[in-house]
């Protein structure tokens, strides 16, 4: 059994950068508040820790036409961290929740990123662009891809996750492995870019 990164709580409680595009605004540093005991991985984010937990809502669209990035009301973010964990919780609105795209039902069965999804890219520190790519569609189907080498052997660890379908759109709840990050660099300079 892996032992936990010594320095692993400090680290994420001083920094944890969020961004909602590679290029839009300038993403904030937070502190994401530490919880006694981990959310239920159940798709409703009804746990008291959720009501503690970091909340962003300033996500962008991305226009191509004019490479501009515009608010979009229409995703919510929710952080929050044990001394292994980082748990999101996300609320996505959808104003036809019957219409949204899920044609990936397998578990890295293909572009799960064309569905209606959410793309967490998160880099545990290490130099320029490299990355884990995690995309978790409304229907709770996955994929995760590393983009750096020394990844490309190492076993996968679960990142529980749950999806949940509602009135207005979809909910999830995912847990991010710290522990395993840690074993790839500093996560004191731990990254995260959260895509819809």
């Amino acid at each position: 059994m892996r032992t936990y990164h010594e320095g692993l709580l400090s680290a994420l409680t001083t920094l944890l950068a969020l961004s909602t595009a590679l290029a839009a605004p300038a993403p904030p540093t937070v502190r994401v508040p530490i919880c006694r005991a981990p959310p239920r991985i159940d798709g409703v984010l009804d746990d008291a820790y959720w009501a503690a937990a970091y909340r962003s809502s300033t996500f962008h669209d991305f226009a191509l036409a004019d490479a501009t990035y515009r608010p979009n009301p229409d995703t919510t973010l929710r952080l929050t961290a044990d001394t292994s964990w980082l748990y999101l919780g996300l609320e996505c609105r959808h104003p036809t929740p019957t219409d949204m795209k899920t044609t990936i039902t397998e578990n890295y069965g293909g572009r799960v990123f064309g569905d209606e999804c959410i793309k967490l890219f998160l880099n545990p520190g290490l130099e320029g662009t490299q990355h884990f790519r995690y995309v978790l569609n409304c229907r709770n189907v996955f994929t995760l891809r590393r983009s750096f080498e020394a990844a490309a052997s190492a076993p996968n660890v679960g990142w529980p996750s749950a999806t949940r379908v509602t009135d207005d759109g979809w909910a999830a709840e995912i847990a991010v492995p710290l522990f395993y990050l840690a074993g790839y660099s500093d996560l004191a300079k731990f990254r995260l870019h959260v895509f819809r």
